[in-house]
C-alpha cells in the first residue's frame, strides 16, 4: 500500500524554488614587466597585463578570463570544486574543457635558473634567506593589510656538457657559467582566516632547487590571510656574456562584493567534450612569472 506523506510535495517545491547560496566575488590583475619571456620575444621593456573575475563558493571557484587580442587564449574559464587540487579549463567557443596539470617540482621563473637550459646541471651556494613582517597595518585594493618580506640570493653555477643524443666529442669540455640571482618578494596579506582555495589566493614560489624550496615553502605558508597583493622583482647576472635581467610580477586582488551562485557555474556544461589544447600554459596564473 503506497502512503503519501502531506509534507513530501511542499518539500519538493522548496528544493527545487531554493535560492542559490551567496558566495564572493574578486577581480585579479596581473602584471609582468620583464623576465626570460619578455626578452625572448624582444619587448624587454614591455609589460604584459592579464585580468579575470574570479567567483568563490567555499572551495569551488570559477575563473573567468578576460580576453586579450594579443594572446592566443586555449580556454577562457577554469574551474575547482576542491579549491585548486585538481581543476578543469573550459573553451566556451568550441564547447570543450580539459583538466589543468600541474608540476609542482618546477620553477615559477625560469629567471630561478639563471638560463632556461633544462640538459644543463645546475648546482646554488652561498644561500641567504630573510623574511621581514611589517608591524604597522596598510591598506591595499581597499582592504586592511600587513606587509610580509622575503629576501633571498644565492650563486649558480651551470656546467653546459654535450646535450643528450649528440655524440660527445674526445677534445670537447663541459663549460662553467656562474652567475647570481637575487629575489625580493613582497607579500600584502590580509588577516584572517586561511582561505578554502588556498592554491588560488595563497602566494606560490618555487626556484627548482630543493635546499631554496623547503625554506620559501616553510615561510610561505606561514603567512596568515590571504594575498590581497604581491610584487616579486628577481634580478639575475652571470659570467660567458650573460645579459642581467629584471623581471617584476605583481597581482592585485579586488573583493568586489558577494552575489547568488549556482553549483552548475562550477561544473562542466552539458555538451562539452573533453580535448587537450595543442599548447597551454600549466597551473592558474594568467601570466608566467618571468
Amino acid at each position: 500500500m503506497r502512503i503519501s506523506h502531506p509534507f513530501l510535495p511542499v518539500l519538493g517545491f522548496l528544493l527545487l524554488s531554493a535560492p542559490a547560496l551567496a558566495g564572493d566575488v574578486y577581480h585579479r590583475t596581473v602584471t609582468q614587466q620583464g623576465g626570460a619571456g619578455a626578452l625572448a620575444m624582444g619587448e624587454p621593456g614591455a609589460p604584459v597585463n592579464s585580468s579575470a573575475k574570479i567567483l568563490v563558493d567555499g572551495k569551488k571557484y570559477r575563473v573567468e578570463l578576460e580576453a586579450d587580442p594579443a594572446a592566443a587564449q586555449t580556454h577562457q574559464v577554469v574551474i575547482s570544486q576542491d579549491g585548486g587540487e585538481h581543476a578543469t579549463a573550459l573553451n566556451l567557443e568550441n564547447h570543450t574543457y580539459f583538466p589543468i596539470k600541474t608540476d609542482a617540482s618546477k620553477p615559477t621563473s625560469l629567471l630561478f635558473g639563471l638560463l632556461p637550459l633544462p640538459f644543463a646541471k645546475k648546482s646554488v651556494s652561498h644561500i641567504t634567506f630573510d623574511t621581514v613582517d611589517a608591524t604597522a597595518p596598510e591598506t591595499a585594493a581597499g582592504t586592511s593589510v600587513r606587509r610580509h618580506e622575503i629576501r633571498l640570493s644565492y650563486d649558480i653555477a651551470i656546467v653546459m656538457g654535450t646535450p643528450p643524443g649528440v655524440p660527445a666529442s674526445p677534445r670537447s669540455r663541459p663549460e662553467t657559467i656562474r652567475g647570481k640571482v637575487k629575489v625580493d618578494a613582497i607579500y600584502w596579506m590580509s588577516e584572517g582566516k586561511t582561505p578554502d582555495a588556498p592554491r588560488l589566493f595563497r602566494p606560490e614560489m618555487r626556484t627548482g632547487f630543493p635546499e631554496i624550496d623547503t625554506r620559501l615553502a616553510a615561510a610561505l605558508t606561514a603567512l596568515p590571510g590571504m594575498a590581497i597583493k604581491q610584487q616579486v622583482t628577481i634580478s639575475t647576472e652571470g659570467d660567458q656574456g650573460t645579459m642581467p635581467r629584471t623581471s617584476v610580477h605583481t597581482e592585485v586582488l579586488e573583493h568586489l562584493g558577494t552575489q547568488e551562485m549556482k553549483a552548475s557555474l562550477f561544473e562542466v556544461p552539458g555538451g562539452f567534450r573533453m580535448q587537450e589544447p595543442e599548447m597551454s600554459m600549466p597551473g592558474l596564473r594568467m601570466v608566467p612569472p618571468g
